[in-house]
């Protein structure tokens, strides 16, 4: 809260070994910023000291144009969402990193909320399950939550994370 500078925080990193319970933790900053309306963005990022620890887990900015000025906007605004191969407490783990290369997480093709009815729909690709969590706690299942079915559940946010064979994105 004391820095406007902080856009967000890390909830994934690389293989998802010292950010095993940084989700938990995000869930806990945005149950206290949130009813302040100050967002703090979830962003997965690799931990790149070598080639071999690049694409584990990233961001996909959704950009007019790829240029400095759009992605600083993205991150400021959460037009992102986050990616990742390996989240061991959400169960993606992997033991031949030799195949981790050609794992395809989910990618969200379109969020659409409908203020009238209080709907948000989530599409994508390449994913089985769409969780929504509100105070850390998944409250539904399905590419659409009906936010008044969930009124008692949710006290500031709600989040989607899509679920697939090969790994999980989160908004």
């Amino acid at each position: 809260m004391k820095y406007d500078a902080v856009v967000g925080m890390e909830i994934i990193n690389k293989l998802d070994g010292d950010s095993y319970s940084d989700r938990i933790l995000w869930d806990n900053i945005l149950k206290e910023t949130m009813p302040e309306s100050r967002f703090v963005w979830g962003f997965s990022n690799d931990d790149t000291h070598s080639t071999a620890a690049t694409g584990h887990s990233y961001n996909m900015m959704l950009l007019p144009s790829n240029n400095p000025e759009n992605v600083r906007e993205s991150m400021e605004n959460g037009t992102f969402y986050a990616s990742a191969k390996v989240a061991k407490r959400e169960g993606y783990t992997i033991t031949d990193l030799s195949v981790i290369n050609d794992y395809q997480p989910p990618i969200i093709t379109n969020i659409q909320v409908d203020n009238d009815e209080d709907k948000i729909t989530i599409d994508g690709e390449y994913y089985n399950q769409v969780e929504w969590i509100a105070d850390g706690k998944v409250i539904a299942t399905g590419n659409t939550i009906d936010l008044n079915d969930h009124e008692g559940e949710i006290n500031s946010y709600v989040r989607a994370q899509l679920k697939g064979d090969e790994g999980i994105s989160f908004t």
